[in-house]
């Protein structure tokens, strides 16, 4: 068994599995819950990015600067949407 080392935890965790070969990691793929909670967290995130950027600039709080257009506003949101959240500690 793995000792819980922030650094090691994530390879730990997906080398362990039970006598038949089963890993976690293959365990949260193929659960429907686990799968809805992933793709929620995903596209909230993306939609908070993303509405947190247009609803001021839609409400006349706030312009979007002339060299940065809404293209270049997606990739962010979806990059921040990919990244996962820590809390600390």
């Amino acid at each position: 068994m793995c000792r819980e080392v922030w650094s090691a935890s994530v390879p730990c965790w997906l080398n362990e599995g039970d006598a038949q070969g089963a890993s976690p990691l293959s365990d949260a793929l193929s659960d429907a819950i686990a799968l809805g909670v992933f793709a929620g967290l995903l596209a909230g995130k993306f939609v908070g990015v993303l509405g947190g950027a247009w609803l001021p600039v839609l409400a006349g709080l706030g312009a979007l600067p002339e060299d940065i257009s809404w293209s270049d506003v997606v990739p962010v949101a979806v990059l921040a949407g990919i990244v996962p959240a820590h809390a600390p500690g």
